[in-house]
């Protein structure tokens, strides 16, 4: 009753990918291969396969996320810099920020259109006019941002108590450093 195999010793040896990747990448544990969570898998999506790639762990808690949105300065301000300043002040519970909208207030087009179209005529000076005209844009035309801000520790869950305080140390810095006004 034998299958035909002879009775031989051999070796048989195989490598499964997942362990090369692994120790090329610093997982700790195989199963994540397998996993849906879109954290995981955006560690992987890059631009060149020859960018270098280092797993960032991911944490099992809850995030909380908040929006702070302000009016820029008229010139100065850089995304950059805001974005340093929020990993600067959050550190480590900063998982992500991200600019989520950008508005720019229409009325000085307004404002302009029914100047020019002789509507005001209250002074019929045409420079008085002009400088009225410019203190109006001053006020409008303004430029918003909102960004999202995502808070998460590693180890435990974030009370809204806590991250309220770290978000209100950074609009309060943000207003400070970098000029802008506040829509909070």
């Amino acid at each position: 009753m034998e299958p035909g195999a002879s009775n031989k010793i051999g070796w048989a040896f195989g490598l499964g990918l997942e362990r090369l990747a692994m120790v090329l990448y610093g997982i700790p544990d195989i199963r994540l291969f397998w996993s849906q969570d879109d954290r995981f898998l955006k560690q992987f999506c890059l631009p060149s396969i020859n960018d270098p790639v280092t797993f960032q762990p991911l944490s099992k808690y809850p995030p909380l996320i908040n929006d702070i949105s302000f009016w820029l300065p008229a010139e100065g301000y850089t995304e950059n810099d805001f974005y340093d300043l929020v990993r600067s002040i959050g550190g480590d519970l900063v998982e992500k920020v991200t600019l989520v909208d950008q508005f720019t207030h229409p009325k000085c087009r307004c404002l302009i259109r029914r100047g020019l179209q002789g509507t005001d005529k209250i002074n019929a000076d045409p420079v008085a006019m002009k400088e009225r005209l410019a203190r109006r844009k001053s006020r409008t035309q303004k430029h918003s941002h909102c960004y999202r801000i995502t808070y998460r520790h590693m180890e435990r869950t974030l009370t809204q108590e806590e991250v309220r305080v770290l978000h209100a140390s950074i609009e309060h810095t943000a207003e400070q450093e970098l000029g802008v006004k506040g829509r909070y």
